[in-house]
């Protein structure tokens, strides 16, 4: 007894060096060795919820020098840490990021009852974009970001949801054009001149547009072209809302995807690009390779180079015609969370949507899971919490 009271000291004195030690690799791998800082707040949306939200902030990114900014959304029962990974690797190359709490998650509230979204048909209690919409137009609030390159990746529930806030986002944008427009006409504006000002009048109306998004463990949101909503979507009467809209999407499932019967409609995985929801949120495309951008609307997905990508992703608000790309990756539907490979397709779609194709870091060179290590299987959940 008195020898184990002896080594008492001893064993807390490690402890306590070990989570000392841990912690501060944990941070450094965080703030990428402090080039990236790291704040949370809140805010409310335009449905009255309140929202938690964590930035990353690189040091890079200035008033002077705004920097592309992504927002990243988790999945069903998860909360904003699980995309750590995603924040951690697209923050050290530079990109803001905004990782979000989805209404009923993490520090979210759920919006108080009888709230109603216009633009979602006024269904009362019916917000499903769980707070990505006011997310987006939060990005407006700071100089150091650039409105013009905006990104958000989602996994499983968080895509379904950046795709109703994208919606929303370019739905406001639309009616703010046609108010303009119809004013400048009745004010006696030719056609041209007319649709000039109504632009104008939207790109200043204030609204933050995504141009690029990642869509990783679920399907393109196809909505029934009879009542736009997702009740009894077929192959015969599917539309996707975002096909009109200037954003340059990719897909990246794993090929071992457990719900993709359920999403995709297709048993294997590896085969979700076979689907008719594929087909709708690419304007026809089908059974397209891993790793192949193509043009939205080209139904025989005829691939793009890599620099013909880069070129089209910059023009796609002009030309109306953004580029596709998919992804399939050895991997099961949470691993899209922390999977190297699932990660950097997503990194190197930013880079060529938002970024011109410029990588400032390779995107196989991932340092996150350095500080998933601080908190190893072994580490005791008591007396004290993980440290990292």
């Amino acid at each position: 007894m008195l020898e184990k009271i002896k080594w008492a000291p001893l064993v807390l004195a490690i402890t306590v060096l070990l989570i000392i030690v841990t912690a501060a690799v944990g941070h450094n791998i965080q703030t990428s060795g402090g080039a990236v800082r790291t704040e949370e707040f809140t805010f409310t949306t335009d449905v009255g919820a309140t929202s938690h939200a964590k930035l990353y902030i690189p040091q890079t990114a200035t008033a002077e020098n705004p920097a592309p900014a992504i927002l990243l959304c988790h999945g069903y029962t998860a909360s904003m840490d699980a995309m750590e990974p995603n924040a951690i690797e697209l923050s050290r190359r530079g990109y803001v990021v905004m990782c979000l709490d989805l209404y009923g998650h993490g520090e979210s509230t759920l919006p108080p009852s009888g709230y109603s979204q216009a633009e979602m048909g006024g269904v009362e209690d019916y917000a499903p974009d769980l707070g990505t919409y006011s997310a987006l137009q939060q990005f407006a609030q700071y100089d150091f970001v650039d409105l013009t390159k905006i990104g958000m990746l989602g996994h499983s529930m968080g895509t379904a949801a950046i795709q109703e806030g994208a919606y929303l986002a370019y739905a406001k944008w639309t009616a703010a054009y046609n108010a303009a427009l119809a004013e400048a006409t009745a004010a006696g504006q030719d056609e041209a001149t007319a649709a000039a000002t109504a632009y104008a009048a939207a790109m200043s109306s204030g609204i933050v547009l995504p141009s690029s998004m990642v869509l990783t463990g679920y399907n393109y949101n196809v909505r029934n072209v009879n009542d736009l909503t997702y009740n009894g979507v077929t192959a015969d009467n599917g539309v996707f809302p975002l096909y009109a809209a200037p954003v340059n999407i990719c897909t990246i499932e794993g090929t071992f995807d457990e719900f993709s019967e359920l999403l995709w409609g297709v048993k294997d995985a590896s085969q979700y690009t076979t689907s008719f929801k594929f087909a709708y949120g690419t304007g026809g495309a089908t059974n397209v390779p891993s790793g192949t951008y193509f043009m939205y609307g080209d139904a025989a997905a005829t691939p793009l180079t890599r620099e013909q990508a880069v070129e089209a992703a910059a023009s796609a608000a002009v030309t109306m015609a953004p580029i596709r790309a998919a992804y399939t990756f050895d991997g099961t539907h949470s691993d899209t969370y922390y999977d190297q490979t699932a990660i950097s397709y997503g990194i190197d779609f930013f880079d060529i949507t938002l970024r011109g194709g410029q990588a400032t870091i390779d995107p196989t060179q991932q340092v996150w899971h350095g500080r998933a290590a601080c908190s190893p299987p072994w580490w005791p959940s008591w007396p004290w919490p993980s440290p990292c």
